[in-house]
């Protein structure tokens, strides 16, 4: 039924056939464990930063991949560029997980299906 009521709100306009990404629907153990394991693969954490999102990485992602992040999820970007970078100063201050490496994103901070996406292709790339 819950898929049922997320297309019918798609039908409405209420929200985005992206929006779809954002959850998973199973009652089989293995396919949920199998989800949150994938999600947690190469995606940690995120924050945002002076307006931007910062996505925390197991791994660094390759300029190629940034390269086809930017060309694939232009739409979600309210200006600039996604970009791979090291800990901001606040997090530095913070300490907060500055071990890792970082893609920083201009996110519209709407379009979170599609942001779903972006962290579901790092982590089928592995960060490569």
């Amino acid at each position: 039924r819950w898929a049922e009521f997320v297309d019918l709100l798609v039908d409405r306009g209420m929200i985005s056939p992206d929006d779809r990404s954002l959850f998973r629907i199973t009652d089989d153990l293995d396919v949920a464990v199998a989800e949150i394991l994938d999600f947690y693969r190469v995606y940690h954490s995120q924050r945002y930063v002076e307006g931007e999102l910062v996505l925390r990485l197991r791994a660094a992602p390759s300029p190629e991949l940034v390269d086809l992040l930017n060309a694939e999820f232009d739409d979600i970007l309210t200006g600039g560029t996604i970009r791979a970078t090291g800990p901001t100063p606040q997090e530095l201050a913070d300490d907060d997980h500055v071990d890792l490496p970082r893609l920083r994103i201009p996110f519209d901070r709407r379009r979170h299906g599609r942001l779903r996406q972006l962290v579901d292709l790092l982590n089928r790339s592995g960060a490569r």
